[in-house]
């Protein structure tokens, strides 16, 4: 008598364990099956590259560049920022920088002349030399585009 119940009782407990393999079998297909894919992801269109995006490209990147340069990066306030033609189809941005000096005062705005090879500080440059570079190239040049800060 005991083992005959030993036996009835796995076989029962056996067929639980079918009968709920197969209701969480047919949820998931259930699920699977009443559900759509997410539909796919609009294809990215780049923009082509404009010189008037480049040189906003540009201004974008002196804005992030020119306060390495400086004793207090964090206090980098710009104006009068432009991007104009410079030779060999190099972008110039020419501009206007301010930052705290070492007494933690802001210095007074300073003149910076930006390129994709060089970056030139008016404060740490030869007067005359730098006159002679902003002169040439941002003086009167036309702009592809500017910022006002």
């Amino acid at each position: 008598m005991g083992a005959a119940r030993v036996l009835r009782d796995f076989v029962v407990g056996m067929l639980g364990m079918v009968a709920l393999i197969v209701v969480v079998v047919w949820a998931c297909w259930t699920f699977l099956m009443d559900h759509e894919p997410p539909p796919a992801p609009a294809p990215v269109v780049e923009e082509p590259m404009t010189p008037e995006r480049r040189a906003g490209m540009m201004i974008t990147a002196a804005k992030m560049l020119i306060p390495k340069h400086l004793k207090d990066p964090d206090s980098a306030r710009f104006r009068n920022l432009v991007a104009v033609n410079g030779p060999d189809d190099i972008i110039i941005v020419c501009g206007e920088v301010n930052s705290k000096n070492s007494f933690g005062a802001l210095a007074g705005f300073s003149r910076f002349i930006f390129a994709e090879v060089l970056t030139v500080m008016e404060d740490n440059s030869p007067a005359d030399a730098f006159r002679k570079a902003w002169n040439s190239r941002c003086a009167g040049k036309p702009p592809l585009a500017s910022s006002p800060t």
